[in-house]
């Protein structure tokens, strides 16, 4: 248990590093190349290779972020649910669950942000929003 917990951290962890890095890559993008003229400059941003890529390591950041927490709340509600059985005991067994729900985790995670981007499938997704003034 507490090493399934410790690796479900560790990938939330990893998952927000990756949104702060994803945050602090717009702060300095906007500072420094943008400034007040961002308006003028959305669409070339937009479609940028930086920002698509800033897109992916953000949306892989959230994903990763939330599936671990939802397998943490998962694992203490089966906890909770069987009076609390579990061992803390490392086996073999829970290492290779804990290290599969994992790579798990971090594959759901890179697919939800990587299948946008794949040029048969864009038509799928939205890729801005204009909303019509009447």
């Amino acid at each position: 248990v507490a090493l399934n917990n410790k690796v479900l951290v560790l990938l939330i962890n990893i998952g927000d590093l990756f949104i702060g890095v994803h945050l602090l890559n717009i702060a300095v993008m906007d500072t420094l190349v943008y400034g007040n003229s961002y308006c003028s400059k959305r669409l070339a941003w937009l479609s940028s290779a930086h920002c698509i890529i800033m897109g992916v390591i953000s949306t892989i950041g959230y994903e990763m972020s939330l599936a671990a927490m939802t397998t943490v709340s998962l694992a203490r509600f089966l906890g909770l649910r069987n009076g609390f059985r579990v061992g803390d005991e490392v086996t073999r067994r829970s290492v290779v669950k804990i290290t599969v729900i994992s790579v798990l985790i971090v594959l759901f995670s890179v697919t939800i942000a990587v299948v946008p981007l794949i040029p048969q499938l864009e038509d799928l997704f939205v890729n801005g929003m204009t909303y019509k003034l009447s």
